[in-house]
């Protein structure tokens, strides 16, 4: 739409303008008739042609009617008045728009869901604390102190009810609300500049009941998930390359779909770009606190005894226009077990973007190493073990069909020194229908080992939270295709299906002494997200995932299918 003060603009430099463009036009008329005019010099003089005297015997010749003056030029004629210019002063450049309806159909405002049932959201000059479209200090919309002092304030409530099976146990039912209270202030010119300097502040409080063996009936818990300071440390005009330091409990992704470690932890962060903003770079280094079993939250200052470190160099358009691809080098130091340590290595190519008509993203890993006394094996083992992923999505309109696989190398043979089953360090993937799927969303354990963790897809037999990598594991491949579709501005659905089927199953036979089928299940999973306000402050995710037996689950925990139905509830205010 086009802005009233924007459309004064554009006129009054179109009036301004116009007396030359008008004066242009009538000297080219001029030099039409007494040609093109020389710069310095003056157009001749012309003078009138004497009239002549008639020849004795000739008739007198009529005499000339008076020429008419011409007309003025048309565009002379319509010449723009001369603009005029009305300047009011405002105190401060954050300006409040003017209410206005774009299509006048607006009827009555409803706060509570913010809109009135036309599917427009006009800017209104206040329509209550529902509102998102109303700007005010407490959301840095608005600076707080001076022009370049903002404070954000945000809460998330996020909500879940979730009845599941359980492999080789009883059912379980899950009611939880985890509270996220995020207060940050920030100073700067941050169009187009990272803040001068920010501090966050995030507080969680987690209110669940849960009917199974760990625990039976009401367990809270609360938790500083985020507490640090940012400062900038330089930045280049005019291309707005800089470099930021951020120190205490932040939240860090290593790679693109979270392969391998993703948390909110304490560490300090190197982090910028460079030539024009094509090369972004971090460089972190976490030292991890513990987590509670049951809500995953950071437990207090308790050290976990596990730190990491992730160098990434991430590249624009590198193998098309639109596509980012990373370089990154991440280690693991684990010595939670007395007298053992474990290091593990990790050198990765990842990529994500658009490849012509394609959303494409890609990553491999080559895992390397060592482990003084395995899980597993209770020996010191060699690492080397790999992981590659590919996902393919092909847009049709309203409609997105994603196809993704997987490979994670598996360990052949548990009586060597060698471990050669890939494993990640605190991974949450969003791959392959990412928690969608009853795999990747629910933990399984065969005869109280792990196979597989919550928010987890590697059958790395251990407690991800609480040990470190594991390479004696029988690995995994996923063969997933999907389709994604937004039905409207309320409604989406996705539908998952995926193959599992175990890369190698030595490992699986020399823990529970008996044949396992490397040929796991089919994940079938049907989901829906219904954003009731149109917008993101409130979504509701019901979904249903089945995991059928294709001989691997079976032998395992003797279950031929295993469900979950559940209800997720996000509310941000």
């Amino acid at each position: 739409m086009l802005d009233p003060r924007t459309a004064s603009r554009r006129i009054s430099v179109s009036a301004l303008l116009s007396p030359f463009v008008v004066l242009g036009i009538a000297t080219a008329q001029e030099g039409g008739a007494t040609g093109p005019r020389t710069r310095g010099t003056t157009p001749p003089a012309t003078q009138e042609p004497k009239p002549q005297e008639p020849k004795a015997g000739q008739p007198e010749a009529p005499k000339a009617e008076p020429k008419k003056p011409d007309a003025a030029p048309p565009d002379r004629a319509r010449q723009s008045p001369e603009p005029t210019f009305h300047y009011e002063p405002v105190h401060s450049r954050y300006l409040r728009l003017d209410p206005f309806d774009r299509y006048g159909r607006r009827t009555r405002w409803n706060p509570l869901t913010m809109s009135d049932g036309t599917g427009e959201y006009p800017i209104i000059g206040s329509a209550g604390l529902f509102d998102v479209y109303n700007t005010n200090k407490w959301k840095g919309d608005l600076p707080m102190w001076g022009e370049n002092t903002f404070v954000a304030a945000e809460l998330v409530s996020a909500n879940l009810f979730e009845g599941r099976n359980k492999a080789g146990a009883n059912d379980e039912t899950e009611l939880r609300s985890t509270e996220f209270l995020s207060i940050e202030a920030f100073h700067g010119d941050t169009v187009f500049r990272p803040p001068t300097w920010r501090v966050r502040s995030t507080l969680a409080f987690d209110f669940r009941y849960v009917d199974n063996a760990v625990v039976d009936g009401f367990d809270p818990d609360a938790a500083v998930q985020e507490l640090f300071g940012e400062a900038l440390l330089w930045d280049c005009d005019p291309y707005l390359d800089f470099g930021s330091v951020r120190v205490g409990r932040q939240a860090f992704a290593s790679d693109f779909r979270n392969f391998i470690f993703t948390d909110q932890n304490d560490g300090v962060q190197l982090f910028g770009s460079l030539n024009e903003s094509k090369i972004d770079f971090q460089l972190a280094f976490f030292d991890l606190v513990a987590k509670d079993p049951i809500s995953n939250l950071n437990r207090g200052f308790e050290d976990r005894d596990q730190t990491f470190l992730a160098a990434n160099v991430f590249f624009e358009d590198l193998v098309a226009t639109g596509y980012k691809v990373e370089f990154t080098f991440q280690w693991a130091h684990d010595t939670a077990v007395q007298d053992a340590t474990v290091d593990a290595y990790y050198l990765g190519f990842n990529g994500e973007g658009r490849i012509g008509g394609l959303e494409v993203a890609h990553a491999f890993y080559w895992m390397t190493g060592t482990d003084d006394q395995n899980i597993v094996t209770a020996a010191e083992t060699d690492i080397n073990a790999f992981m590659a992923a590919l996902e393919v999505a092909i847009p049709d309109d309203w409609r997105r069909y994603v196809f993704s696989g997987l490979y994670a190398s598996g360990d052949s043979d548990v009586n060597d020194d060698k471990g050669g089953g890939f494993d990640s360090v605190f991974d949450n993937p969003n791959f392959a229908g990412g928690a969608f799927g009853y795999f990747d969303r629910q933990a399984i354990a065969a005869q109280g080992v792990p196979i597989v963790n919550t928010n987890s897809f590697y059958p790395n037999l251990r407690t991800k939270a609480n040990d470190a990598p594991n390479s004696v594991n029988p690995g995994l491949i996923i063969l997933h295709g999907g389709v994604e579709a937004d039905l409207s501005n309320y409604w989406s659905v996705a539908f998952n299906a995926a193959y599992l089927h175990f890369a190698d199953t030595n490992v699986l036979e020399a823990v529970f002494g008996q044949s396992v089928s490397s040929s796991f299940g089919i994940d079938l999973s049907l989901a829906a997200k219904y954003r009731p306000l149109g917008v993101d402050n409130c979504i509701i995710t019901p979904g249903v995932q089945v995991l059928f037996s294709t001989g691997g689950l079976e032998d395992l925990t003797g279950d031929s299918a295993l469900a979950a139905l559940f209800v997720n509830a996000v509310i941000v205010l």
